[in-house]
């Protein structure tokens, strides 16, 4: 963390997008500094409500425990849970008020990941044709698929342990899938 807070800023917040999981290690930082260690905030908070088992989860020898921005091991039906929960606009769980603006675009993109216009509090805002989505991307082709007009959630794991030269290949395998063919589909 000494590292991340000693990078100078490069651009003013908020002028530029670039995608960093450190940010999100830093909040699980302040999670565990207020309120107790991530995994266990996460577990009696989250998880457990939705009925999901404590998850795999990359480990620190320090605080905050658990890398924040990444590594946590979630089943496909892990994350088509949490689907239903951000396509339903949350619930005693995550207050609507978060969701809808963790779902809308905090910040231009510029398209550069070709997945759309913005990106929001964790979620990428993306479109196809006509149609607006919400993703939310783990390396290697894990990925929740939201497309609340719809009333659609997909889910998608990978095992890419291994495959490191074809991660991304992957990824948009599996994003032109949804994209192309599921999304269109009536």
């Amino acid at each position: 963390m000494q590292y991340v807070l000693a990078r100078p800023l490069v651009d003013a917040p908020g002028s530029f997008f670039s995608y960093s999981s450190a940010g999100f290690n830093l909040l699980s930082v302040a999670i565990t500094n207020q309120c107790g260690r991530t995994e266990d905030f996460a577990q009696t908070h989250l998880f457990d409500p939705l009925l999901i088992a404590r998850p795999a989860w990359e480990q620190f020898d320090t605080p905050p425990d658990v890398n924040g921005g990444a590594g946590i091991q979630l089943s496909t039906s892990d994350l088509a849970a949490l689907g239903e929960l951000v396509l339903h606009g949350g619930n005693q769980l995550v207050p609507a008020a978060y969701l809808a603006a963790a779902t809308t675009t905090q910040i231009s993109n510029g398209e550069a990941t070709g997945f759309g216009p913005g990106y929001g509090y964790g979620f990428w805002i993306g479109a196809q044709g006509s149609d607006r989505f919400i993703l939310a991307q783990g390396y290697g082709g894990q990925f929740i698929f939201i497309e609340p007009a719809k009333d659609l959630v997909v889910a998608a794991t990978s095992d890419w342990i291994g495959q490191s030269a074809t991660v991304n290949q992957t990824f948009d395998d599996l994003y032109s899938v949804i994209a192309t063919q599921v999304l269109p589909a009536e």
